[in-house]
């Protein structure tokens, strides 16, 4: 058998598609009807606005722990990155000899006590003498040379006393000393907080002169959490703020932290320091909250994400974070309007795009705040923008009438 040659075959192929009827051609080789699409006003609210950064935990107090007399460690009495207590002992160095030092300054003490006694005595003893020779020298029994002697001797141990009471403070200032440094001997944790590794151990030689430290302690209640701003992004926000274009609580935004596995801690803290100046190598301003830690949730030097709650934007046009798209040059939303023919088609509108904001889903969810491109009350289409192209004709759907309640009989 023959097949027919290549030019027959493709003359007999015309013949036969020449015998269908054109309203047999398969529907994908014809155009698809235009899209459906929704539209929605572009809103005007109040809207709370949040700003989250990057940021690192610190501890609010953090303690080298020294030993502040000299002496051997007798006893370490803390459990290594344990808690502690304000008031709970951490070291206790030996206390013989400073218990010594103690002995001998009060036993000086009442030395001193017994020197101004005597020394009393004595001026009372002179005082009384220069009283009983004065009135015989006044009537020329004796001479005056043996009462102004008298008196003479009189002052001088008057200022006997007022020298044994001078060794009496001085003794007393050494007594109040030695129990200082008995004290001492006694290292206690100095706030509530979480103390480090021991870096001296039990018999070692310590003192206010040694370059090492005995431990360290950390206060984590409250805890600091730590963020930068750069200058051109504080510039904006104190500019917005001046303006009016942002507004604040009056006691200050709440700062909540957000955990590195999404969580937030429950109770937030408040901005309580910003520094006044740049830092010089980052150019960069510093802020810092101050954060309730009591659960101990967030530790020192963990990686955190700082959000700022509680401002608004006043008078913002928001619209729903889908319906905003990423033109060539900026970022547009998509409207409808009839083209020459009085079609519907897909327009752009370019926007400048501000801050997120969360709302309810009711009105859209997260959505962007426009900060120009867009009047309020300007429709918009909210859904199915990636499949949109300016220009494309399209058919608007118009919102169904809620069916009206049955009359009450």
């Amino acid at each position: 058998m023959r097949y027919p040659s290549g030019t027959l075959l493709l003359a007999l192929l015309a013949s036969l598609t020449g015998c269908g009827k054109s309203d047999d051609m398969p529907k994908m080789m014809t155009g698809l009807p235009p899209p459906h699409v929704a539209l929605a006003p572009a809103q005007q609210i109040d809207a709370p606005i949040t700003f989250e950064y990057p940021a690192q935990a610190s501890g609010s107090r953090e303690i080298d722990i020294r030993a502040r007399v000299a002496g051997h460690i007798e006893r370490r009495h803390f459990t290594e990155g344990s808690r502690v207590r304000a008031g709970d002992p951490l070291y206790t160095l030996d206390t013989r000899p400073f218990e010594a030092a103690v002995s001998r300054a009060e036993a000086q003490l009442a030395q001193a006590r017994a020197q101004v006694l005597q020394a009393q005595a004595q001026s009372d003893q002179a005082n009384r003498e220069s009283n009983r020779l004065a009135p015989l020298a006044a009537d020329r029994v004796i001479g005056q040379k043996a009462a102004d002697d008298a008196r003479s001797a009189a002052e001088a141990t008057m200022a006997a006393v007022e020298a044994a009471k001078a060794q009496v403070l001085q003794a007393e200032a050494a007594v109040r000393q030695a129990r200082l440094e008995l004290g001492y001997a006694r290292v206690a944790a100095p706030v509530d907080g979480l103390v480090g590794r021991a870096e001296k151990v039990e018999g070692a030689l310590v003192g206010p002169q040694d370059p090492e430290r005995l431990t360290s302690l950390v206060q984590v209640d409250p805890l600091y959490i730590v963020w930068s701003l750069a200058d051109s992004e504080r510039v904006r926000l104190e500019n917005d703020l001046r303006e009016g274009r942002i507004r604040t609580p009056a006691g200050g935004m709440a700062a909540r932290v957000r955990l590195a596995d999404g969580s937030e801690v429950a109770t937030p803290g408040r901005i309580s320091f910003t520094s006044p100046g740049a830092n010089p190598r980052t150019g960069a301003f510093e802020y810092r909250a101050s954060l309730p830690n009591a659960e101990q949730r967030v530790r020192p030097g963990e990686f955190v994400r700082i959000v700022l709650t509680g401002a608004t934007l006043p008078g913002a046009v928001v619209v729903p974070q889908r319906a905003v798209l990423d033109g060539p040059a900026q970022k547009m939303v998509l409207t409808v309007e009839k083209d020459k023919a009085g079609e519907t088609v897909v327009v752009p509108i370019p926007v400048e795009v501000g801050e997120w904001v969360d709302l309810p889903a009711e009105q859209g969810g997260r959505s962007w705040v426009i900060r120009k491109g867009l009047a309020a009350g300007t429709s918009i289409i909210t859904d199915g923008v990636m499949r949109l192209k300016p220009g494309m004709a399209v058919i608007v759907d118009t919102p169904q009438t809620a069916p009206a309640a049955p009359a009450a009989r």
